[in-house]
């Protein structure tokens, strides 16, 4: 094989490996979009499913494949960029096609499937059908999923999720070219032309072609769409009176309500309502608003008339479109002279800012950027122990702390707030009242650091009667009297998922995701991979001689795969803090991950490494159980830290875990090929459905568990793959 040829092949890795892993992130929020919930674990699952069948055709039909690589190599470099854009085609179609929604669906999921499927193939192939190291083949594949997923995150925040299908396209037609290149060389002939008019016509017909989900038709008056790396907002016109412009931005599942007028006054009656009763209880001259939307709540503080308000809204592209109205229209909360507007994640911005507070207002928060991968639930990063203590914390000595959320959803926050209170040696009784509308579906818990009087109690009460309101003032009390409420679980930093049941004769919606709906359809997910992984490993055991002993070749793969992607979710989950934008924090710790393991990959060509492995596995092990003792203090110690000294913290502390965690799987594969070739892309398949199930299993235990377990997870992973070591031995 000539040496330019070599370089083809290592070219079609990384963009494969590129395309893969940007297809993941594309499908995860256009799933969220689409199907209006969170199961974002489900296209890295759809992915890991059609690598690893890629790699099983591969090996099934080995010999065939071989005796025609180029051909073979070609045709697939061909489907793979056939299909790269196919299942978006579908989904931009979904609100169009009312009850037939699912099937759409359906075929969106195996159209995604199909080019993992050939995305797999690719890689097994050229794993298994050339001469290229796999050392350096390892490398190129890690290396283009991380420049992968930096870059995917960096176009779509500047130009929208939607141009990522574009760029999709683009490194489809990367790999089909650099797999014909590879095999045929730079030929210029009869065939020749014919790709490059049929490339050309596809860019064409592409370039020409809208991959925008239409916005839904909830309200009237469409205005305009943006998305960015980790949303979609769709801007409606919903209300035009002679004193104020009333519109509403929808998030698909929620919307957020703003006003545009020349005089504050104006929008008074339309915001007196549930919410509103914060700012008549008292009146706060310094407020901090936790997730502020399109300014609802900053309209109210405004006009209960608060000096210095200050609006911590994730989403950037929340405060631009609700400050792109005319001027001659009026203008947005946020163009106040006593509103000082933060793009941040809240916790990291009040991490790094020591100010105190008249008011805390938490109303209708929700969490943006979720990891990417394998989740279930949304972690509630605002709403865990730790997360109420350091709200506390930000309030001025008669400062008041005020959560609004949607019926059944304050009981865990009730619970820890009244820990939190006890924990303080004060009285919960004292300290805490709860409202509840029925009408708006909305319920709010009220904490004051100093206590309430009984005049402030009675204020409260009165305000509520007028307002048709329910009100408590022994809060735990009332939840302990039902107990649906009592079984909820109070949310941890390290068990953020809001878990409980619910029962239909409660009084309140205990619970958004109850065990008995997602919860169960999860688990028959996860059954469903592990009988997947068991029937490929028996498959494989089928063509083998011996087929005790090469049990513990796949069994090897199954530990370093669980060691991984236990590793993945842990520095996921608990640097979600670090960079503002949670998105971000994931993406730096993913991509840094994928590069490490790359590197790692490259050095365990190395004699030293290979004569060490089990040295290596037993210094990961170390490794791990040191974060599994320190991870917590260190992500505190560098939340104040500057944006810069964070980001290289991460990098850091992830490298060694990551560059050790590199070294095995290249070492294994090439085991394997010395003793029988033909098994490669078992292992390419095996590797690949070990690692969704393993996700899937560790996505499961966190949920119950919490996330620190999985990094025991993880260490019980690496000791199988090293009690499995000595199987690779006369392979047959």
């Amino acid at each position: 094989m000539e040496k330019n040829s070599k370089k083809w092949f290592y070219l079609a890795i990384f963009l494969t490996s590129c395309g893969v892993f940007v297809s993941q992130i594309v499908l995860s929020n256009i799933f969220y979009f689409v199907l209006q919930n969170d199961f974002r674990f489900f296209s890295a699952s759809l992915a890991l499913l059609g690598l690893g069948a890629g790699g099983i055709f591969a090996s099934v039909f080995f010999k065939k494949i071989k005796a025609n690589f180029p051909k073979s190599l070609s045709l697939a470099g061909f489907s793979y960029m056939a299909t790269i854009v196919l299942p978006y085609l579908f989904l931009r179609e979904i609100p169009l096609y009312g009850h037939n929604t699912v099937y759409i669906i359906i075929l969106a999921c195996l159209a995604g499937f199909l080019n993992f499927f050939f995305g797999g193939l690719i890689i097994s192939l050229i794993f298994a059908g050339t001469n290229n190291s796999i050392f350096k083949l390892s490398f190129f594949d890690l290396i283009g999923a991380a420049i992968g997923g930096m870059g995917i995150y960096f176009l779509t925040d500047s130009l929208g999720i939607f141009s990522a299908i574009y760029f999709l396209f683009a490194i489809g037609v990367g790999v089909f070219l650099s797999c014909w290149v590879s095999n045929y060389g730079f030929k210029f002939n009869k065939k020749t032309i014919v790709i490059l008019v049929f490339l050309a016509a596809a860019i064409l017909i592409i370039a020409k072609t809208s991959f925008d989900i239409k916005c839904s038709s909830q309200f009237p008056g469409f205005v305009k769409e943006q998305s960015n790396s980790f949303s979609r907002l769709c801007l409606y016109e919903f209300k035009k009176t002679k004193d104020y412009y009333q519109f509403n931005i929808s998030l698909d599942i929620l919307y957020t309500t703003g006003f545009i007028t020349k005089n504050i006054e104006n929008v008074r009656k339309p915001l007196d309502d549930f919410r509103n009763i914060i700012f008549k209880i008292a009146n706060y001259k310094k407020v901090l608003v936790v997730g502020s939307g399109a300014g609802q709540d900053v309209s109210r503080a405004l006009l209960a008339g608060s000096e210095e308000i200050t609006a911590v809204e994730m989403n950037k592209l929340m405060i631009d479109l609700t400050n792109s109205f005319p001027q001659d229209l009026g203008k947005s909360p946020y163009q106040d002279k006593r509103v000082k507007t933060v793009i941040s994640e809240a916790r990291t911005y009040m991490s790094q800012n020591k100010e105190k507070y008249d008011l805390l207002l938490l109303a209708h928060a929700r969490g943006f950027g979720n990891p990417l991968g394998t989740q279930l639930l949304v972690p509630q990063k605002l709403y865990t122990l730790e997360a109420l203590s350091e709200d506390i914390d930000r309030l001025e000595p008669n400062g008041t702390l005020a959560i609004a959320h949607f019926m059944g959803t304050t009981a865990a926050y009730s619970r820890a707030l009244s820990l939190l209170a006890a924990q303080r040696g004060l009285s919960p009784e004292k300290h805490l009242v709860f409202l509840a509308s029925p009408r708006e579906n909305s319920e709010m818990i009220i904490f004051k650091k100093n206590g309430f009087s009984s005049e402030e109690k009675e204020k409260i009460r009165s305000l509520a009667i007028q307002d048709n309101l329910a009100y408590y003032d022994n809060v735990i009390k009332n939840l302990e009297s039902w107990p649906d409420y009592y079984k909820i679980r109070i949310i941890t930093d390290d068990m953020p998922y809001q878990m409980g049941s619910y029962s239909p004769n409660a009084t309140l919606y205990l619970n958004s995701i109850p065990l008995t709906g997602s919860a169960k359809h999860f688990i028959a997910i996860v059954l469903l991979f592990i009988a997947s992984l068991t029937i490929t490993i028996l498959a494989f055991l089928l063509k083998s001689k011996n087929k005790i002993k090469n049990l513990g070749i796949p069994m090897f793969f199954v530990g370093i795969c669980f060691g991984l992607a236990g590793l993945e979710f842990v520095f996921m989950n608990k640097l979600t803090l670090l960079l503002g934008n949670p998105t971000y924090s994931h993406i730096v710790a993913l991509s840094s991950m994928l590069l490490f393991c790359g590197l790692g990959s490259l050095f365990a060509a190395n004699k030293l490494a290979q004569k060490n492995i089990r040295k290596l596995i037993i210094a990961i092990v170390l490794v791990i159980l040191i974060s599994y003792f320190s991870i917590e203090n260190i992500v505190r110690a560098l939340l104040p830290l500057s944006y810069l000294l964070k980001i290289l913290s991460i990098i850091g502390f992830i490298f060694i875990p990551s560059f050790l965690s590199g070294i095995f799987f290249p070492i294994a594969l090439k085991k394997i090929r010395e003793e029988n070739n033909a098994f490669m892309p078992w292992f390419w398949g095996i590797d690949a459905l070990a690692f969704v199930t393993a996700s899937l299993i560790i996505s499961l235990i966190a949920i119950f568990y919490g996330v620190k377990i999985i990094l025991i997870v993880s260490v019980l992973g690496y000791l199988l793959a090293l009690a499995t070591m000595n199987n690779f031995e006369e392979l047959n």
